[in-house]
């Protein structure tokens, strides 16, 4: 599944991929790395990955229109911030892989 994050195209293995929501409201987490947005309790409490800034270092504004991607990596579920979601590409082999 293809996503951007400022403009530039990134990858993740969409069997990786668990649901796809609009952002919402989280809880900040004190003393964690920056890259960490902080808990998120859709249905349990999940930990919030902002990967516009872990991979540049730019937090930029949290957009209205940001995306939570809930994925599963060894055994747990982690939710990434995104800016779009692009869709499903099968022939992927470029950019910049993010699973």
């Amino acid at each position: 599944m293809q996503f951007t994050i400022f403009g530039e195209l990134y990858g993740i293995n969409v069997a990786k991929v668990l649901e796809i929501m609009m952002a919402d409201k989280v809880k900040p987490i004190p003393h964690s790395h920056d890259a960490v947005e902080g808990i998120f309790k859709p249905r349990e409490t999940l930990t919030v990955i902002n990967l516009p800034k872990y991979l540049t270092g730019e937090c930029g504004d949290k957009k209205d229109r940001d995306l939570f991607i809930i994925t599963n990596f060894n055994k747990m579920h982690i939710v990434i911030r995104v800016h779009s979601v692009v869709g499903i590409n099968r022939e992927f082999q470029g950019g910049h892989p993010a699973g």
